[in-house]
This record gives C-alpha cells, structure tokens and sequence, in this order.
C-alpha cells in the first residue's frame, strides 16, 4: 500500500475516502460535497470572519486545460511551458475580500501541486539551504512536499523526505495543515523563529547535510530522455505535473467557463 493510500481520511459528509489534501483543500469534504455545498451557499457573500468561510472566491483562475493539453507535453521544454502556464493563470487571481476565504478553496488539488510545486523549484536557485533560509523557506519545503506525496513521484519524493528527515534530526517540525495561501505568509516563518531561538546554527547543520542533494533536484527539473524527450519511466517534476493534469482533466475543464 502506497503513503498515499495509508494516509486516505473519510470525507466528513459522506465517508467516501479522501486525500489528506483533498481533505485540506474542502475542509474535511471530498469534492462532491464540497460542490454540493458550495452551490446551497452560493448566496453567500465574502463577509465571514477569516478563517470560517469556505465559499469560493468570485474569481477563479481561467484557462483551458483541453487546449494546454493538446500540446506535445512528452517534450520537456513543452511540459514546462505548460506548468507555467497553469501557474500563471493561479497568480492572476486576485487576494478576494479582505482575506475572508480560505485561499485554497479556490484551487482543485491538481492546481494546488502546481502552484506549490512551481513556488519551490523557484525557490531552490540556490538550492536547497537558500531554499529554506527564505521567508517563508519552511512552509514552501514542506507543501511542495506534500505535493509530491500526492505526485508520486518517486525520485523527487524521495530527496525531499531525506531533507525532511535532516530537518527533522536538527529539531524541525513538520507542520501538520497550513493555515493560509503561502502567499500571504502568515504562518510562514513560525517555526523557523522558534528554531533560530533554539538552533542558531539550524541552516548550516541543514545545509552541509542537503548540499550534495541540490543537483540531483536540478536535474529533476529538466527532461529525463534523449533529445529533450520525456522517459515515463523516469520522469521530470514538469512531466510527472502535467500527467496529474491529465488525470484530473474533467474536473479542470470547469475553468473554462471563466475564460
């Protein structure tokens, strides 16, 4: 039985089994009831206190996953372009009302992977010490994460549970939901305070452990095959996220209604 599946939870309406972060995303809901109850409270408007509203911000991204996916994304550069194309249509919806809903009730689990997977390969230039002594390091490591626990991908998942594991060895802790967008960072930095009042020298201790981790990350970042082909057997990151697409199609093809 894979990770994925050990960790399944009862959807809080129905009891179907769920995604830990299809649980996150819908609050405790899979997605059927999560629509279900999204469509009795469309009435609703964004005046909740933060933190209790669940309704959908009033602009979702819009784009056409059909005609993104109709390109060749079994080309490396293709399924970069791709990713990113998704990514942007994520970033172009706007901060809501006052921060009275919950950012990732807007987002599918699918776009959820994209925009937490993008944010840390953007924040891993440097590698994966820079990475984390970013504001908001912390939070960004570990919901990319938890994005590829949901991936699967085997090589990508696997250097960022030895990371994990090193930051775990030095006194992190990995958080167990998080709270807010990443964007808006208001949990970001928490226990990185904590860590650098009890761990001065947490960074290095990390960051000698991780170093020689950092290429192996990069070269999961580009295509895996000859001639800037993709290996289904050995995927990229920008692969592996675009065949997540693919697999959830039907429920992204509601984005074109926005467009």
């Amino acid at each position: 039985m894979s990770p994925t599946e050990q960790q399944r939870l009862p959807c809080t309406q129905c009891g179907a089994m769920i995604l830990p972060i299809t649980a996150e995303t819908y609050g405790g809901l899979c997605a059927r009831c999560f629509k279900e109850a999204s469509s009795k409270n469309a009435t609703e408007t964004a005046s909740s206190p933060p933190g209790l509203s669940r309704v959908p911000c009033p602009t979702p991204p819009s784009y056409d996953i059909d005609d993104l996916l109709r390109a060749d994304w079994t080309h490396g550069e293709t399924a970069q372009d791709l990713v990113e194309k998704v990514y942007e249509a994520l970033e172009d919806v706007g901060p809501g009302e006052a921060f009275y809903y919950r950012p990732d009730s807007i987002l599918f689990p699918p776009e959820i992977v994209v925009r937490d997977m993008t944010n840390f390969n953007m924040s891993m230039l440097s590698g994966f010490e820079s990475s984390l002594g970013y504001g908001g390091g912390f939070t960004v490591f570990f919901r990319a994460l938890r994005a590829l626990r949901e991936l699967q991908h085997e090589k990508g998942l696997a250097l960022a549970e030895r990371v994990r594991e090193v930051m775990v060895a030095n006194g992190a802790r990995e958080p167990v939901r998080f709270e807010d967008d990443v964007r808006e960072g208001t949990d970001a930095n928490d226990d990185w305070d904590r860590l650098y009042d009890e761990v001065p020298d947490f960074l290095d201790r990390v960051g000698r452990e991780t170093r020689p981790l950092d290429s192996a990350w990069w070269d999961l970042c580009g295509p895996a095959g000859e001639d800037g082909r993709e290996d289904p057997n050995h995927p990229s990151l920008h692969y592996a996220i675009c065949a997540c697409l693919e697999s959830q199609r039907e429920l992204l093809r509601g984005r074109r209604a926005a467009t």
